[in-house]
């Protein structure tokens, strides 16, 4: 036999409070994990160009390879997000 709603304990605050920050905190990971892989996919497609670039022009290499070098990722992928 089930029991019924009436034999069940309320929750205290403390639990839901706990909950709360629990889910809150995996919402937050999920974002940053969502925001990492928008700039996989970004970084991802940019070498697609420069691999295109390369195998279908091989001197316009050299410019992408200087654009590569000079060019500061403001917002680089990183492993040091902290849950």
């Amino acid at each position: 036999m089930l029991p019924s709603m009436m034999d069940k304990e309320p929750v205290s605050n403390s639990h839901k409070d706990e909950d709360q920050k629990i889910l809150d905190d995996m919402i937050n990971y999920l974002d940053t994990i969502f925001e990492d892989l928008n700039q996989l996919y970004v970084q991802t497609q940019l070498l697609l160009c420069d691999m295109t670039i390369c195998f279908s022009s091989p001197v316009n290499a050299e410019a992408v390879k200087h654009c590569e070098e000079t060019y500061k990722h403001p917002n680089e992928i990183s492993d040091q997000h902290q849950c």
